[in-house]
């Protein structure tokens, strides 16, 4: 059976957000129905070419852990708001995960904020509670055409993602002995003894931060 692989960016990602080589080489995106797909050859061609930070993932990896997701560049809120009788779902302008909107969840009974679209709580625009003046409710058809299947960097499995891949090992600087990580919330490079297990990232603000 022939394999097919996403090739990662080397940039990084946006927030926790994967970024791919987009169709035809044209530049990076996070859309994993406009990303170029790669043999087993030219996946292995670009990587040996730019080791680590380039990493070919299965494609059928990738999409069976997407999730969908809404960036806030792409909408409007006069286009999008919830009307009577529509079904509709609440976000927070406050917060972004990279450029991806959060959206009002429930999870173990409790409230939470998820950038998962298919986690949302849905309402009727009836039912929707006292938002205050910082929470939006959408309409959810809008919100369903606005959004694309991802992918985040802290799903990567490079022992079942890789697979048909010779990787590179990462590269340890002499002078420290320390291996180079991509922190899985945030995509900043993090560099740490440990290279098996990721530590802890080295921002301050990132929720993965020790």
């Amino acid at each position: 059976m022939n394999q097919e692989y996403f090739l990662t960016s080397r940039h990084g990602g946006v927030g926790s957000t994967a970024m791919f080589h987009n169709k035809d080489e044209k530049g990076y995106g996070s859309d994993l129905r406009n990303l170029e797909t790669y043999s087993v050859e030219k996946a292995q061609k670009h990587h040996d070419h730019y080791g680590r930070d380039s990493l070919p993932l299965l494609v059928t990896k990738v999409l069976a852990a997407s999730t969908k997701r809404v960036d806030h560049q792409y909408i409007n809120f006069n286009e999008g708001m919830a009307r009577p009788g529509q079904l509709c779902v609440v976000t927070n302008p406050r917060d972004c995960d990279g450029n991806d909107i959060f959206f009002r969840a429930k999870a173990n009974h409790r409230m939470h904020w998820t950038p998962n679209l298919d986690e949302a709580l849905v309402y009727k625009f009836e039912e929707v509670p006292n938002l205050g003046s910082s929470l939006m409710p959408w309409s959810l058809t809008y919100m369903t055409t606005k959004a694309r299947p991802t992918f985040q960097l802290k799903n990567i499995n490079t022992r079942s993602m890789c697979r048909g891949i010779k990787l590179k090992k990462k590269y340890t600087p002499r002078d420290s002995g320390k291996v180079r990580w991509n922190c899985p919330a945030c995509g900043k490079i993090s560099w740490q003894y440990n290279p098996y297990d990721f530590e802890g990232c080295s921002d301050i603000n990132c929720s993965e931060w020790r």
